[in-house]
């Protein structure tokens, strides 16, 4: 019977990740699971599994290399990559590669190097652009990636238009054929919009900093919910915590009209009260970014 012997390497890479720095025949004691990623389309944001490599220093390269200010330097925030070969070093096949993100001792002659993902910056922040990220109406994601696909208009049909003013008012419509009925606004969201309310409103003018209702694919700046815009804005949801109607400034539409509408707030992230209220229409989608992410 035939055996067979596994060689490992172990290589860092300079800064520019592409050249190698040095190279190693290592001797392993060990080596963590390979670690990958998480993704959370919910909240938007990812997150890498770092994954360790246990190294027997038998000729005190690695204790060289720590001692040395320009070897410390090849190691901490390097790339580097795990090769395995079982011909005795004719062809290696990379198992893992990953950024050093920390190496410390592990016994009286091994190293624990502790790798994280590659793309160590992009999986610490938020992985959705800033543009057009809240959601308030409809609610739900706006991604046509997976399953994750959700309605991205509701039906408004325009009831009155003030051309004095040059203003438009729109009332909830019928959704998939069911009753025309207002849509249900939770406390976090008028606390949302209230956080958007310009300092002083004025009536027949746009009365949110962020706030836009995108009407038939085109941005109109939102006056207000209710009639007393001036002096309320929110006036027409407060109370009832349903959304039945709003208006728009700098628009005159077609009255007894019913169109393609969605409320969102450009350049707001989503939060932990609110996770589901994220868009993608300006700059990358999100769940696009997500599946290139997996895609590597």
């Amino acid at each position: 019977m035939s055996t067979v012997t596994k060689s490992f390497r172990f290589r860092v890479y300079e800064a520019d990740a592409s050249t190698v720095a040095w190279t190693e025949t290592v001797n392993l004691a060990g080596v963590g699971e390979v670690g990958g990623q998480r993704v959370s389309p919910l909240s938007g944001h990812t997150s890498a599994r770092p994954w360790t490599v246990e190294i027997v220093d038998v000729n005190e390269v690695i204790t060289a290399r720590l001692a040395d200010a320009d070897g410390r330097a090849q190691l901490l925030h390097r790339l580097a990559d795990l090769s395995v070969s079982t011909d005795g070093g004719s062809t290696w096949t990379v198992k893992a590669t990953g950024r050093i993100a920390r190496v410390q001792m592990s016994g009286v002659v091994a190293f624990l190097f502790e790798m994280q993902d590659e793309r160590l910056i992009e999986r610490a922040t938020t992985i959705f652009e800033g543009s057009n990220t809240t959601r308030i109406l409809p609610r739900g994601l706006n991604s046509a990636w997976v399953d994750y696909q959700a309605p991205r208009t509701r039906g408004f049909q325009v009831t009155a238009v003030d051309a004095g003013n040059n203003t438009s008012t729109y009332v909830i419509g019928p959704e998939d054929g069911q009753e025309w009925a207002p849509a249900p606004i939770d406390q976090a969201l008028i606390e949302l919009l209230e956080s958007d309310v310009v300092d002083a409103p004025d009536d027949n003018q746009a009365n949110f900093t962020y706030l836009r209702a995108n009407i038939n694919g085109t941005d109109r700046q939102v006056i207000g919910f209710g009639s007393s815009f001036a002096r309320d804005p929110l006036g027409g949801i407060r109370s009832r915590t349903t959304l039945n109607g709003f208006s728009v400034a700098g628009y005159q539409d077609t009255v007894g009209f019913t169109r393609q509408v969605y409320l969102h707030m450009q350049g707001k992230d989503p939060s932990p009260d609110l996770p589901l209220h994220i868009g993608g229409q300006a700059g990358v989608d999100p769940f696009t970014l997500v599946k290139a992410i997996y895609d590597g």
